[in-house]
């Protein structure tokens, strides 16, 4: 995380993906290009041996920055048909510019932005003017979880990215055990244990 926080504060720097349109963030850009590098051929290879395929991504804080770059590639790229491409992140950060993130939601229709109360490092970096068109800027589905995420919370959903509403409704605190907790898990715990309830909880 602290990583990030000095490139949004010190950094500003964005970089293009031609083949998508728009710009991300440079240390998001770096990342996604060596991890593209190494997973590829063998995503070509699972999509081209499976019978109509569909691929999820998911990513937590920079993890659910690459996912929803990664998830938005694959779909510029035709690898795999849009409505079979599905994105779910976690405390992701706004790493794109206005163009990447409205190509992004052309490209992504099944696309949800999970955030927990009061986790404020999905404001980082902070929002330009509206008339501001380099960004930063999220992509739509914004689910936000405003008392938690105990089961049965509430949730509320914005269509619109970036619509005032929502998330954007509260003042920006960087409320660390929110951003490291989902749905009443630690993630770093989570992981550790081989992603499952059971052990998460033991």
């Amino acid at each position: 995380v602290l990583p990030q926080i000095i490139n949004f504060i010190f950094e500003k720097k964005t970089r293009n993906i031609a083949i998508v349109g728009g710009s991300v963030d440079a240390y998001y850009h770096d990342a996604f290009t060596k991890f593209w590098e190494l997973m590829e051929s063998d995503l070509r290879d699972v999509v081209l041996t499976t019978e109509n395929p569909e691929v999820w991504f998911f990513g937590h804080s920079l993890g659910g920055g690459l996912a929803s770059i990664t998830s938005t590639v694959v779909s510029a790229i035709k690898l795999v048909p849009s409505d079979r491409i599905k994105l779910v992140t976690f405390g992701q950060p706004r790493i794109t510019d206005n163009l990447f993130a409205e190509r992004h939601d052309d490209l992504v229709p099944y696309s949800f932005r999970i955030i927990n109360r009061h986790d404020g490092l999905t404001s980082v970096p902070t929002r330009m003017s509206e008339m501001e068109k380099t960004g930063p800027f999220h992509h739509r589905y914004e689910v936000w979880y405003p008392d938690g995420m105990s089961q049965g919370a509430r949730f509320v959903v914005s269509a619109i990215p970036e619509d005032g509403f929502g998330h954007d409704t509260i003042d920006l605190l960087l409320d660390v055990d929110d951003h490291v907790t989902m749905f009443d898990v630690v993630i770093g715990d989570w992981w550790q244990n081989n992603c499952t309830n059971e052990s998460a909880a033991s």
